[in-house]
């Protein structure tokens, strides 16, 4: 069995990668060889974070990378929402 590297199983709001513009929160993110896509798995939206921000990439096995990739692939390309810039409209129901 290859290696499985799980992010955050659990939704974050952490924003230095970007957020989901819809819910303010992102589901961690799944390489594709060096790229790493950020995800939100309620609105079935992916961005590109960067590519080889992280080094582990090259210890996973590329079939489970692949396979844990297609999941996502039919998710739409979003530009995330960057907290705090000049695009963020804030929380909801902020004045």
């Amino acid at each position: 069995m290859g290696n499985i590297v799980a992010f955050r199983a659990k939704r974050q709001s952490d924003p230095q990668f970007g957020v989901c513009p819809m819910c303010r929160l992102h589901d961690g993110f799944v390489n594709k060889g060096s790229q790493h896509w950020f995800k939100c798995d309620k609105h079935r939206i992916r961005w590109l974070a960067g590519i080889n921000l992280f080094d582990h990439w090259r210890d996973e096995n590329r079939a489970d990378q692949m396979r844990r990739f297609a999941a996502i692939e039919c998710f739409e390309v979003v530009e995330p929402l960057w907290v705090g810039s000049r695009r963020d409209p804030g929380p909801k129901g902020a004045a």
